[in-house]
């Protein structure tokens, strides 16, 4: 095997321990229904990025203000926002 093929072969094996210590990491202590609704919630804020035309990844903050700003006006609890 090439010194590059060899580099490449070693990069995606550790980017496969990565991403299970990843799921590991996100699953750790949480329930279920917290882990669907963070994804509930991060398709919410993705979706209105894209409507108002912010990036959600990096988001600015500026973008998470004015995400936070909408969540209030839309009815979120202000304790529930802090």
């Amino acid at each position: 095997m090439e010194d590059n093929q060899l580099e490449l072969f070693e990069l995606e094996g550790e980017r496969a321990l990565l991403e299970k210590q990843r799921s590991r990491c996100l699953s750790a202590n949480r329930s279920p229904n917290t882990i669907k609704a963070y994804g509930h919630s991060w398709k919410r804020f993705s979706t209105w990025c894209v409507r108002f035309g912010f990036r959600n990844l990096p988001a600015s903050s500026q973008t998470a203000e004015l995400w936070l700003l909408q969540m209030l006006h839309d009815g979120l609890n202000v304790h529930t926002a802090e």
